[in-house]
Protein backbone atom coordinates (compact mmCIF):
# COMPACT_ATOMS: atom_id res chain seq x y z
CA UNK A 1 0.00 0.00 0.00
CA UNK A 2 1.80 2.97 -1.10
CA UNK A 3 4.54 1.49 -1.79
CA UNK A 4 6.57 0.82 -5.26
CA UNK A 5 9.21 -1.88 -5.17
CA UNK A 6 11.48 -0.32 -2.09
CA UNK A 7 10.19 3.18 -3.28
CA UNK A 8 7.43 4.95 -1.92
CA UNK A 9 4.74 6.80 -3.67
CA UNK A 10 3.70 10.34 -3.28
CA UNK A 11 1.17 11.95 -4.99
CA UNK A 12 1.66 15.91 -5.84
CA UNK A 13 -1.70 17.02 -4.75
CA UNK A 14 -1.59 19.37 -7.90
CA UNK A 15 -2.44 18.73 -11.69
CA UNK A 16 0.86 21.67 -12.44
CA UNK A 17 2.87 19.55 -14.90
CA UNK A 18 5.95 22.44 -13.79
CA UNK A 19 5.47 21.90 -10.14
CA UNK A 20 5.83 18.49 -10.63
CA UNK A 21 8.92 18.69 -12.79
CA UNK A 22 10.75 20.70 -10.25
CA UNK A 23 9.59 18.06 -7.54
CA UNK A 24 10.98 15.80 -9.03
CA UNK A 25 14.69 17.10 -10.39
CA UNK A 26 14.48 18.22 -6.47
CA UNK A 27 13.76 14.59 -4.96
CA UNK A 28 15.76 12.92 -7.39
CA UNK A 29 17.89 11.02 -5.15
CA UNK A 30 15.30 10.01 -2.90
CA UNK A 31 13.75 6.55 -2.97
CA UNK A 32 10.43 8.16 -3.88
CA UNK A 33 7.77 7.78 -7.15
CA UNK A 34 5.90 11.12 -7.24
CA UNK A 35 3.18 11.29 -9.51
CA UNK A 36 0.54 14.16 -10.36
CA UNK A 37 -2.92 14.16 -9.38
CA UNK A 38 -3.92 14.20 -13.24
CA UNK A 39 -3.06 10.42 -12.20
CA UNK A 40 -5.81 10.00 -10.23
CA UNK A 41 -9.16 11.75 -12.46
CA UNK A 42 -11.79 10.84 -9.32
CA UNK A 43 -9.77 12.73 -6.88
CA UNK A 44 -11.25 15.83 -5.39
CA UNK A 45 -9.49 18.61 -3.97
CA UNK A 46 -11.20 20.12 -0.93
CA UNK A 47 -11.83 23.78 -1.18
CA UNK A 48 -9.51 26.00 0.32
CA UNK A 49 -11.14 27.24 3.19
CA UNK A 50 -7.65 27.64 5.71
CA UNK A 51 -6.54 31.52 7.20
CA UNK A 52 -2.73 30.63 6.54
CA UNK A 53 -0.86 29.05 3.70
CA UNK A 54 0.02 26.51 6.37
CA UNK A 55 -3.68 25.84 7.06
CA UNK A 56 -4.46 25.26 3.18
CA UNK A 57 -2.03 22.87 2.86
CA UNK A 58 -2.50 20.27 5.78
CA UNK A 59 -6.03 21.07 4.91
CA UNK A 60 -5.33 19.41 0.78
CA UNK A 61 -2.96 17.18 1.89
CA UNK A 62 -4.81 15.17 4.50
CA UNK A 63 -8.13 15.47 2.45
CA UNK A 64 -6.49 13.80 -0.51
CA UNK A 65 -4.69 11.43 1.57
CA UNK A 66 -7.62 9.93 3.17
CA UNK A 67 -9.45 9.69 -0.27
CA UNK A 68 -6.94 8.06 -2.30
CA UNK A 69 -5.06 5.97 0.29
CA UNK A 70 -1.50 7.28 -0.18
CA UNK A 71 0.92 9.82 0.70
CA UNK A 72 0.15 13.20 -1.25
CA UNK A 73 2.20 16.48 -0.69
CA UNK A 74 0.02 19.70 -1.14
CA UNK A 75 1.48 22.83 -1.13
CA UNK A 76 -0.32 27.01 -1.04
CA UNK A 77 2.24 29.82 -1.93
CA UNK A 78 1.22 33.29 -2.47
CA UNK A 79 2.18 36.93 -1.81
CA UNK A 80 2.39 39.08 1.70
CA UNK A 81 2.64 42.78 1.51
CA UNK A 82 3.03 44.47 5.20
CA UNK A 83 1.40 47.77 3.38
CA UNK A 84 -1.79 45.71 2.93
CA UNK A 85 -1.67 44.04 6.02
CA UNK A 86 -0.24 40.83 4.67
CA UNK A 87 -2.54 40.90 1.39
CA UNK A 88 -3.23 39.08 -0.78
CA UNK A 89 -2.10 36.59 0.85
CA UNK A 90 -4.01 33.13 0.97
CA UNK A 91 -6.53 34.90 -1.75
CA UNK A 92 -3.41 35.59 -3.74
CA UNK A 93 -4.78 33.50 -6.66
CA UNK A 94 -8.35 35.15 -6.59
CA UNK A 95 -7.32 38.67 -5.49
CA UNK A 96 -8.62 40.23 -8.90
CA UNK A 97 -11.33 38.52 -8.34
CA UNK A 98 -12.84 34.62 -10.74
CA UNK A 99 -10.89 34.44 -13.81
CA UNK A 100 -8.71 37.83 -13.12
CA UNK A 101 -5.62 37.04 -15.84
CA UNK A 102 -1.92 37.77 -14.15
CA UNK A 103 -1.54 41.17 -15.66
CA UNK A 104 -4.89 42.13 -13.59
CA UNK A 105 -3.75 40.89 -10.02
CA UNK A 106 -0.55 42.92 -10.94
CA UNK A 107 -2.88 46.00 -11.80
CA UNK A 108 -5.03 45.98 -8.37
CA UNK A 109 -1.83 45.10 -6.42
CA UNK A 110 -0.37 48.39 -8.08
CA UNK A 111 -3.48 50.36 -7.32
CA UNK A 112 -3.89 49.31 -3.97
CA UNK A 113 0.29 50.96 -3.42
CA UNK A 114 -0.84 53.77 -4.84
CA UNK A 115 1.22 56.64 -2.99
CA UNK A 116 2.66 54.20 -0.57
CA UNK A 117 6.60 54.94 -0.36
CA UNK A 118 9.33 52.70 -1.48
CA UNK A 119 10.75 51.93 1.81
CA UNK A 120 7.19 50.34 3.14
CA UNK A 121 6.74 48.81 0.21
CA UNK A 122 8.43 45.35 2.14
CA UNK A 123 6.73 42.28 0.75
CA UNK A 124 7.32 38.29 0.95
CA UNK A 125 6.26 35.42 -1.07
CA UNK A 126 5.23 32.27 1.30
CA UNK A 127 5.06 28.87 0.43
CA UNK A 128 4.21 25.95 2.63
CA UNK A 129 4.22 22.46 2.07
CA UNK A 130 2.40 19.23 3.91
CA UNK A 131 2.85 15.78 3.40
CA UNK A 132 0.04 13.74 5.01
CA UNK A 133 -0.67 9.82 4.70
CA UNK A 134 -4.34 8.63 5.24
CA UNK A 135 -3.55 8.77 9.28
CA UNK A 136 -3.09 12.94 8.94
CA UNK A 137 -0.17 15.11 8.42
CA UNK A 138 3.43 14.09 8.57
CA UNK A 139 5.71 16.92 7.84
CA UNK A 140 5.21 20.62 7.23
CA UNK A 141 7.57 22.90 5.61
CA UNK A 142 8.05 26.56 5.10
CA UNK A 143 9.83 28.54 2.91
CA UNK A 144 10.06 32.39 2.60
CA UNK A 145 11.83 35.07 0.03
CA UNK A 146 11.68 38.65 0.98
CA UNK A 147 11.65 41.61 -1.51
CA UNK A 148 10.43 44.51 -2.04
CA UNK A 149 6.65 45.76 -4.71
CA UNK A 150 8.01 48.25 -7.10
CA UNK A 151 5.72 50.51 -8.81
CA UNK A 152 5.44 49.08 -12.17
CA UNK A 153 6.50 45.62 -13.49
CA UNK A 154 10.06 44.76 -14.99
CA UNK A 155 11.12 41.12 -16.99
CA UNK A 156 9.33 38.90 -19.26
CA UNK A 157 9.78 35.29 -17.32
CA UNK A 158 7.10 34.13 -14.76
CA UNK A 159 4.11 34.44 -13.23
CA UNK A 160 1.67 35.81 -10.77
CA UNK A 161 2.98 38.93 -9.35
CA UNK A 162 6.38 38.08 -10.19
CA UNK A 163 7.23 41.22 -12.68
CA UNK A 164 6.74 43.62 -9.57
CA UNK A 165 8.79 41.78 -6.98
CA UNK A 166 11.79 42.93 -6.65
CA UNK A 167 14.47 40.66 -4.75
CA UNK A 168 17.45 42.70 -3.60
CA UNK A 169 20.25 40.43 -3.49
CA UNK A 170 20.20 40.36 -6.96
CA UNK A 171 18.44 43.36 -8.08
CA UNK A 172 16.09 42.33 -10.60
CA UNK A 173 12.27 40.88 -10.25
CA UNK A 174 11.54 37.64 -9.78
CA UNK A 175 10.44 38.11 -13.88
CA UNK A 176 14.09 38.65 -14.57
CA UNK A 177 15.55 36.32 -12.65
CA UNK A 178 16.86 33.23 -14.75
CA UNK A 179 14.52 30.01 -13.95
CA UNK A 180 17.40 28.16 -12.83
CA UNK A 181 19.16 30.65 -10.63
CA UNK A 182 15.27 31.85 -9.34
CA UNK A 183 14.26 28.24 -8.35
CA UNK A 184 17.36 28.45 -6.02
CA UNK A 185 16.48 31.35 -4.09
CA UNK A 186 12.83 31.72 -4.36
CA UNK A 187 10.13 30.85 -1.47
CA UNK A 188 9.16 27.49 -3.55
CA UNK A 189 12.58 26.63 -3.65
CA UNK A 190 13.23 27.11 0.08
CA UNK A 191 10.54 24.79 0.98
CA UNK A 192 11.86 22.50 -1.21
CA UNK A 193 15.08 22.31 -0.29
CA UNK A 194 14.04 22.06 3.38
CA UNK A 195 11.80 19.31 2.29
CA UNK A 196 14.27 17.47 0.91
CA UNK A 197 16.32 17.55 4.20
CA UNK A 198 13.65 16.45 6.47
CA UNK A 199 12.36 13.27 4.23
CA UNK A 200 15.08 11.09 4.65
CA UNK A 201 14.78 11.06 8.45
CA UNK A 202 10.83 10.51 7.60
CA UNK A 203 11.38 7.84 5.07
CA UNK A 204 13.56 6.17 7.19
CA UNK A 205 11.40 5.88 10.12
CA UNK A 206 8.48 4.88 8.20
CA UNK A 207 10.49 1.84 6.62
CA UNK A 208 10.96 0.50 10.17
CA UNK A 209 7.15 1.00 10.80
CA UNK A 210 6.69 -0.74 7.57
CA UNK A 211 8.28 -4.11 8.86
CA UNK A 212 6.50 -3.91 12.24
CA UNK A 213 3.23 -6.31 12.60
CA UNK A 214 0.12 -6.42 13.85
CA UNK A 215 -1.92 -8.95 15.98
CA UNK A 216 -5.70 -9.48 15.48
CA UNK A 217 -8.25 -10.83 18.14
CA UNK A 218 -11.73 -11.46 16.83
CA UNK A 219 -13.55 -12.34 20.10
CA UNK A 220 -16.64 -14.21 19.86
CA UNK A 221 -19.30 -15.78 22.43
CA UNK A 222 -17.61 -19.72 21.41
CA UNK A 223 -14.05 -19.46 20.30
CA UNK A 224 -11.15 -16.64 20.31
CA UNK A 225 -8.91 -16.60 17.07
CA UNK A 226 -6.08 -14.57 16.82
CA UNK A 227 -2.71 -14.15 14.67
CA UNK A 228 0.12 -12.18 13.50
CA UNK A 229 -0.45 -9.99 10.17
CA UNK A 230 1.15 -8.21 8.06
CA UNK A 231 0.73 -4.60 7.61
CA UNK A 232 -1.05 -5.64 4.19
CA UNK A 233 -2.96 -8.28 5.56
CA UNK A 234 -1.04 -12.03 5.48
CA UNK A 235 -1.26 -13.81 8.13
CA UNK A 236 1.96 -14.80 10.23
CA UNK A 237 0.68 -17.16 12.24
CA UNK A 238 -2.87 -18.46 13.54
CA UNK A 239 -4.78 -20.39 16.66
CA UNK A 240 -7.48 -20.52 18.49
CA UNK A 241 -9.26 -21.14 21.62
CA UNK A 242 -11.99 -21.66 23.56
CA UNK A 243 -14.00 -18.33 24.86
CA UNK A 244 -15.20 -20.13 28.18
CA UNK A 245 -17.17 -17.19 28.84
CA UNK A 246 -18.73 -18.86 31.28
CA UNK A 247 -15.88 -18.55 33.80
CA UNK A 248 -15.93 -14.94 33.89
CA UNK A 249 -14.64 -11.93 32.48
CA UNK A 250 -11.33 -11.86 34.08
CA UNK A 251 -11.07 -15.45 33.15
CA UNK A 252 -11.96 -14.70 29.22
CA UNK A 253 -9.37 -11.21 29.88
CA UNK A 254 -6.87 -13.78 30.54
CA UNK A 255 -7.70 -15.66 27.84
CA UNK A 256 -7.15 -13.54 25.16
CA UNK A 257 -3.69 -11.83 26.86
CA UNK A 258 -2.57 -15.50 26.52
CA UNK A 259 -3.24 -15.78 22.88
CA UNK A 260 -2.05 -12.65 22.08
CA UNK A 261 1.39 -14.17 23.34
CA UNK A 262 0.97 -17.49 22.46
CA UNK A 263 0.69 -15.98 18.05
CA UNK A 264 3.67 -13.86 18.87
CA UNK A 265 5.45 -16.47 19.76
CA UNK A 266 4.79 -18.80 16.94
CA UNK A 267 5.14 -16.33 14.17
CA UNK A 268 8.94 -16.22 15.55
CA UNK A 269 9.35 -12.49 15.52
CA UNK A 270 10.77 -10.66 18.33
CA UNK A 271 8.67 -8.67 19.89
CA UNK A 272 10.02 -5.23 18.93
CA UNK A 273 8.22 -6.27 15.60
CA UNK A 274 4.99 -6.59 17.12
CA UNK A 275 3.43 -2.73 17.04
CA UNK A 276 0.12 -3.52 18.66
CA UNK A 277 -3.22 -5.42 18.91
CA UNK A 278 -6.71 -4.80 17.57
CA UNK A 279 -9.68 -6.58 18.76
CA UNK A 280 -13.12 -7.47 16.79
CA UNK A 281 -16.10 -7.30 19.02
CA UNK A 282 -19.50 -7.62 18.57
CA UNK A 283 -21.31 -4.23 19.54
CA UNK A 284 -22.35 -1.82 20.98
CA UNK A 285 -18.69 -0.25 21.90
CA UNK A 286 -16.83 2.75 21.92
CA UNK A 287 -13.92 2.66 19.77
CA UNK A 288 -12.40 6.00 20.56
CA UNK A 289 -12.68 4.81 24.74
CA UNK A 290 -11.93 1.24 23.77
CA UNK A 291 -15.21 0.40 25.45
CA UNK A 292 -17.70 -2.62 25.77
CA UNK A 293 -20.94 -1.48 26.42
CA UNK A 294 -22.71 -4.37 26.51
CA UNK A 295 -21.65 -8.45 25.32
CA UNK A 296 -24.95 -10.28 25.19
CA UNK A 297 -22.67 -13.38 24.68
CA UNK A 298 -20.46 -12.57 27.46
CA UNK A 299 -22.32 -12.41 30.96
CA UNK A 300 -20.81 -9.43 33.31
CA UNK A 301 -19.67 -8.01 30.16
CA UNK A 302 -20.88 -4.44 30.68
CA UNK A 303 -19.14 -1.08 30.30
CA UNK A 304 -16.00 -3.20 29.87
CA UNK A 305 -12.75 -1.32 29.27
CA UNK A 306 -11.26 -3.56 27.00
CA UNK A 307 -8.66 -2.35 25.11
CA UNK A 308 -6.91 -0.80 28.80
CA UNK A 309 -7.49 -4.31 30.53
CA UNK A 310 -5.54 -6.11 27.21
CA UNK A 311 -3.18 -3.12 27.16
CA UNK A 312 -2.29 -3.79 30.73
CA UNK A 313 -1.93 -7.62 30.39
CA UNK A 314 0.44 -7.40 27.38
CA UNK A 315 2.07 -4.50 27.68
CA UNK A 316 1.17 -3.84 24.26
CA UNK A 317 -0.84 -1.01 22.51
CA UNK A 318 -4.72 -2.19 21.73
CA UNK A 319 -7.84 -1.13 19.62
CA UNK A 320 -11.14 -2.13 19.85
CA UNK A 321 -13.19 -2.26 16.83
CA UNK A 322 -16.39 -3.82 15.73
CA UNK A 323 -16.11 -7.10 14.52
CA UNK A 324 -18.17 -6.23 11.12
CA UNK A 325 -16.07 -3.42 10.44
CA UNK A 326 -12.75 -5.39 10.84
CA UNK A 327 -13.70 -8.28 8.96
CA UNK A 328 -15.00 -5.52 5.85
CA UNK A 329 -11.23 -3.43 5.98
CA UNK A 330 -9.84 -7.34 6.07
CA UNK A 331 -11.52 -7.68 2.65
CA UNK A 332 -11.22 -4.23 1.56
CA UNK A 333 -7.36 -4.59 2.12
CA UNK A 334 -6.27 -7.93 1.19
CA UNK A 335 -9.53 -9.57 0.10
CA UNK A 336 -12.28 -9.20 -2.89
CA UNK A 337 -12.56 -5.60 -2.63
CA UNK A 338 -8.71 -4.97 -2.73
CA UNK A 339 -7.68 -1.90 -4.49
CA UNK A 340 -11.81 -0.47 -4.43
CA UNK A 341 -12.60 2.92 -3.45
CA UNK A 342 -16.04 1.70 -1.79
CA UNK A 343 -17.07 -1.40 -0.70
CA UNK A 344 -19.49 -2.78 1.47
CA UNK A 345 -19.70 -5.80 3.42
CA UNK A 346 -22.88 -7.22 4.33
CA UNK A 347 -22.27 -10.28 7.43
CA UNK A 348 -25.29 -12.78 7.05
CA UNK A 349 -25.87 -14.81 10.64
CA UNK A 350 -27.90 -15.17 13.09
CA UNK A 351 -27.77 -11.10 12.65
CA UNK A 352 -27.06 -9.24 9.81
CA UNK A 353 -24.54 -6.54 9.97
CA UNK A 354 -22.13 -4.90 7.96
CA UNK A 355 -19.24 -2.50 7.33
CA UNK A 356 -18.70 0.80 4.93
CA UNK A 357 -15.01 0.77 3.82
CA UNK A 358 -14.39 3.72 2.05
CA UNK A 359 -10.97 4.43 -0.21
CA UNK A 360 -9.19 1.95 2.56
CA UNK A 361 -10.40 3.47 5.92
CA UNK A 362 -13.67 1.86 7.76
CA UNK A 363 -16.14 4.35 7.96
CA UNK A 364 -17.43 4.73 11.56
CA UNK A 365 -20.18 7.88 11.46
CA UNK A 366 -20.32 10.86 14.38
CA UNK A 367 -20.66 7.84 17.17
CA UNK A 368 -19.12 4.86 15.83
CA UNK A 369 -22.46 3.01 14.55
CA UNK A 370 -22.22 3.51 10.85
CA UNK A 371 -23.35 0.41 9.18
CA UNK A 372 -25.47 -1.21 11.61
CA UNK A 373 -27.20 -2.81 7.63
CA UNK A 374 -28.64 -5.21 9.18
CA UNK A 375 -31.45 -2.08 10.31
CA UNK A 376 -32.10 -0.85 7.20
CA UNK A 377 -35.89 -0.47 7.02
CA UNK A 378 -37.52 -2.23 4.14
CA UNK A 379 -41.01 -2.24 5.07
CA UNK A 380 -42.25 1.21 7.18
CA UNK A 381 -44.69 -1.44 9.23
CA UNK A 382 -43.50 -4.72 9.14
CA UNK A 383 -42.24 -7.07 11.51
CA UNK A 384 -40.67 -5.94 14.83
CA UNK A 385 -36.77 -5.90 14.93
CA UNK A 386 -34.70 -7.30 18.11
CA UNK A 387 -33.58 -3.34 18.06
CA UNK A 388 -37.27 -2.56 18.68
CA UNK A 389 -38.32 -0.68 15.76
CA UNK A 390 -40.40 -2.07 12.68
CA UNK A 391 -39.46 -3.53 8.93
CA UNK A 392 -35.34 -4.18 10.00
CA UNK A 393 -34.20 -6.43 6.98
CA UNK A 394 -32.71 -8.37 9.73
CA UNK A 395 -36.09 -9.01 11.18
CA UNK A 396 -36.48 -10.97 7.67
CA UNK A 397 -33.67 -12.08 6.04
CA UNK A 398 -31.07 -13.05 9.25
CA UNK A 399 -30.54 -16.48 9.52
CA UNK A 400 -32.64 -16.26 12.34
CA UNK A 401 -35.50 -14.71 10.32
CA UNK A 402 -35.41 -17.30 8.41
CA UNK A 403 -35.89 -19.97 10.79
CA UNK A 404 -38.56 -18.13 12.27
CA UNK A 405 -40.66 -17.53 9.23
CA UNK A 406 -40.45 -21.17 8.42
CA UNK A 407 -41.66 -22.29 12.01
CA UNK A 408 -44.47 -19.52 11.40
CA UNK A 409 -45.88 -21.05 8.62
CA UNK A 410 -45.92 -24.56 9.27
CA UNK A 411 -47.54 -23.48 13.07
CA UNK A 412 -50.14 -22.19 10.37
CA UNK A 413 -50.70 -25.68 8.58
CA UNK A 414 -48.49 -25.00 5.00
CA UNK A 415 -47.42 -28.21 4.34
CA UNK A 416 -43.70 -29.29 4.12
CA UNK A 417 -41.18 -32.48 4.40
CA UNK A 418 -39.79 -29.56 7.04
CA UNK A 419 -42.93 -30.12 9.22
CA UNK A 420 -42.23 -32.05 12.47
CA UNK A 421 -42.06 -35.75 11.66
CA UNK A 422 -41.72 -35.25 7.70
CA UNK A 423 -38.73 -36.19 5.96
CA UNK A 424 -36.55 -33.05 6.80
CA UNK A 425 -37.91 -32.77 9.75
CA UNK A 426 -36.61 -28.82 11.07
CA UNK A 427 -37.02 -29.46 14.51
CA UNK A 428 -34.28 -32.46 15.01
CA UNK A 429 -32.01 -30.18 13.37
CA UNK A 430 -29.61 -27.89 15.98
CA UNK A 431 -30.40 -24.81 16.10
CA UNK A 432 -26.88 -23.24 14.71
CA UNK A 433 -27.68 -25.63 11.73
CA UNK A 434 -31.45 -25.01 10.71
CA UNK A 435 -31.32 -22.16 8.08
CA UNK A 436 -28.55 -24.17 6.15
CA UNK A 437 -30.93 -26.72 6.59
CA UNK A 438 -34.07 -24.72 4.73
CA UNK A 439 -31.36 -23.73 1.78
CA UNK A 440 -30.74 -27.54 1.27
CA UNK A 441 -34.68 -28.80 1.45
CA UNK A 442 -34.72 -25.73 -0.91
CA UNK A 443 -32.92 -27.29 -3.48
CA UNK A 444 -34.19 -29.93 -3.46
CA UNK A 445 -37.72 -28.76 -3.87
CA UNK A 446 -39.75 -28.28 -0.80
CA UNK A 447 -42.40 -25.71 -2.17
CA UNK A 448 -42.35 -23.83 1.26
CA UNK A 449 -38.30 -23.96 1.63
CA UNK A 450 -38.34 -23.00 -2.00
CA UNK A 451 -40.49 -19.97 -1.38
CA UNK A 452 -38.97 -19.10 1.78
CA UNK A 453 -35.38 -18.54 0.33
CA UNK A 454 -37.33 -16.63 -2.73
CA UNK A 455 -38.28 -14.65 0.15
CA UNK A 456 -34.73 -13.92 2.09
CA UNK A 457 -33.33 -13.08 -1.88
CA UNK A 458 -36.10 -10.21 -2.34
CA UNK A 459 -35.76 -8.86 1.10
CA UNK A 460 -31.77 -8.81 0.39
CA UNK A 461 -32.13 -7.70 -2.56
CA UNK A 462 -34.31 -4.97 -1.30
CA UNK A 463 -31.83 -3.46 1.51
CA UNK A 464 -28.89 -4.04 -1.45
CA UNK A 465 -30.32 -1.82 -3.82
CA UNK A 466 -31.15 1.13 -1.15
CA UNK A 467 -26.96 0.85 -0.45
CA UNK A 468 -26.31 1.05 -4.33
CA UNK A 469 -28.23 3.68 -4.63
CA UNK A 470 -26.71 5.64 -1.41
CA UNK A 471 -23.30 4.82 -1.80
CA UNK A 472 -22.67 3.71 -5.46
CA UNK A 473 -20.59 0.85 -3.95
CA UNK A 474 -17.44 -0.63 -6.18
CA UNK A 475 -18.43 -3.81 -4.92
CA UNK A 476 -20.60 -5.66 -2.18
CA UNK A 477 -19.14 -8.52 -0.27
CA UNK A 478 -21.29 -11.18 1.81
CA UNK A 479 -20.16 -13.05 4.92
CA UNK A 480 -21.25 -15.38 6.98
CA UNK A 481 -23.16 -18.85 7.40
CA UNK A 482 -25.53 -17.94 5.05
CA UNK A 483 -22.81 -17.60 2.13
CA UNK A 484 -22.48 -21.46 2.24
CA UNK A 485 -25.22 -21.57 -0.07
CA UNK A 486 -23.64 -20.28 -2.82
CA UNK A 487 -24.67 -19.77 -6.24
CA UNK A 488 -28.45 -20.51 -4.59
CA UNK A 489 -28.25 -17.49 -3.08
CA UNK A 490 -25.89 -15.57 -4.90
CA UNK A 491 -27.08 -15.61 -8.62
CA UNK A 492 -30.84 -15.08 -8.20
CA UNK A 493 -29.73 -12.26 -5.34
CA UNK A 494 -28.01 -10.63 -7.83
CA UNK A 495 -31.06 -10.62 -10.79
CA UNK A 496 -33.44 -8.95 -7.74
CA UNK A 497 -30.80 -6.45 -7.14
CA UNK A 498 -30.61 -5.36 -10.64
CA UNK A 499 -34.35 -4.58 -10.49
CA UNK A 500 -33.92 -2.77 -7.45
CA UNK A 501 -31.70 0.21 -7.66
CA UNK A 502 -29.97 2.33 -10.83
CA UNK A 503 -28.99 0.85 -13.56
CA UNK A 504 -25.82 2.55 -14.10
CA UNK A 505 -25.04 1.38 -9.81
CA UNK A 506 -26.23 -1.81 -10.53
CA UNK A 507 -23.49 -2.29 -13.60
CA UNK A 508 -20.94 -1.26 -11.41
CA UNK A 509 -21.40 -3.08 -8.19
CA UNK A 510 -20.36 -6.57 -7.92
CA UNK A 511 -21.72 -8.74 -5.62
CA UNK A 512 -19.40 -11.61 -4.16
CA UNK A 513 -18.86 -13.87 -1.25
CA UNK A 514 -15.90 -13.20 1.23
CA UNK A 515 -12.62 -14.28 -0.18
CA UNK A 516 -11.08 -14.36 3.68
CA UNK A 517 -14.00 -16.32 5.20
CA UNK A 518 -13.07 -17.36 8.77
CA UNK A 519 -9.55 -15.30 9.11
CA UNK A 520 -11.23 -11.60 7.78
CA UNK A 521 -12.19 -11.00 11.31
CA UNK A 522 -8.21 -12.03 12.41
CA UNK A 523 -6.75 -9.89 9.56
CA UNK A 524 -9.23 -6.83 10.00
CA UNK A 525 -8.91 -6.12 13.54
CA UNK A 526 -4.63 -6.44 13.27
CA UNK A 527 -5.64 -3.81 10.07
CA UNK A 528 -7.97 -1.63 12.12
CA UNK A 529 -5.20 -1.67 14.98
CA UNK A 530 -2.17 -0.57 11.93
CA UNK A 531 -5.22 2.44 11.53
CA UNK A 532 -6.54 3.60 14.03
CA UNK A 533 -2.67 3.31 16.47
CA UNK A 534 -1.11 5.72 13.68
CA UNK A 535 -4.07 7.72 13.47
CA UNK A 536 -3.47 8.48 16.85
Amino acid sequence: MGMSGARRLIVLGSGNPGKLRELRAALAGLPIELRGLADYPRAQPPEETGRTFAENARLKAAALARQLGLWVLADDSGLCVDALGGSPGVRSARYAGPGATDADKVARLLDELKGVEDARRTARFVCALALASPAGVLLEVEGTCEGRILSEPRGCDGFGYDPVFLYPELGMTFAEIPLERKNTVSHRGRAIAALARRLPELLGKQEADMSKHFVGIDLGGLNIKGGVVTRDGKVVSFDSIPTEGQKGRDHVLDRIALLVERVIEQSGLPRTQIAGVGIGSPGPLSIAQGLIYEAPNLPGWVNLPLAAEIRKRTNLPTVLENDANAAALAEAVAGAGKGLDCMIMLTLGTGIGGGIVLNGRVWHGADDIAAELGHVSICYAGRRCNCGTLGCVEAYASATAVVKRTQEALRQGVRSSLARGGRHDLAAVAKEDKCGHIFQVARKGDRLAKQIVADTIVYLATAIGSLINTFNPDMIVLFGGMTKAGSQLLAPLRKEVAKRCFKVGARRCKIVVSRLGSHAGTIGSALSAMQLLEKA
